[in-house]
């Protein structure tokens, strides 16, 4: 069956060519890692590691991006607009990318009403040839269901569904 989307479709303009602001279905990606990222907040829906291409559509967006060229540093804030019917229901991320030699650190927060409290430290460097990333996250609030074996020697009958949104849950991928 054909069906369409729109991907992507947004209005840029910057203030004073100092502050540069997306309006608009965005792309955006963060966090340094190929296949798995647990710093990319924004995206509604995982990357499917498996797919040849990434089929997954932009986030609505307001994004403000500020560079400081000098240093090779950005820093981001973002208002989520996907499923917001009121203002109380727009979401915010902020996200600082700063460069230390050759060495890039990101710091990045998720925070919105009923969603899990986000936050993320990305760092990708070289050394020789390598690249080395690490990326990582800490979340609260979490929604997804979690399984635990209860006391049952029948593998079947001994599963039981419970939710962890009280806990912080920690990723890393390095």
């Amino acid at each position: 069956s054909t069906s369409v989307m729109l991907e992507q479709m947004w209005l840029k303009f910057d203030i004073d060519r100092q502050l540069f602001v997306t309006v608009g279905r965005q792309p955006i990606k963060w966090g340094s890692s190929r296949f798995w990222n647990p710093s990319d907040f924004v995206n509604q829906d995982a990357r499917d590691p498996l797919a040849i291409f990434d089929q997954r559509i932009g986030p609505t967006l307001v994004k403000l991006h500020y560079p400081l060229e000098a240093l090779g540093w950005n820093f981001y804030a973002l208002a989520t607009l996907d499923h917001a019917r009121t203002g109380e229901e727009i979401g915010g991320a902020l996200r600082a990318e700063i460069l230390v030699d050759k060495t890039e650190i990101s710091l990045s927060t998720l925070l919105a009403k009923g969603e899990a409290t986000r936050f993320a430290l990305d760092v990708s460097t070289a050394i020789w040839r390598f690249d080395l990333r690490l990326e990582s996250s800490l979340q609260k609030g979490v929604k997804t269901l979690f399984w635990r074996r209860v006391g049952s020697d029948d593998p079947f009958m001994s599963i039981e569904s419970f939710d962890r949104k009280e806990d912080w849950l920690y990723q890393i991928v390095v």
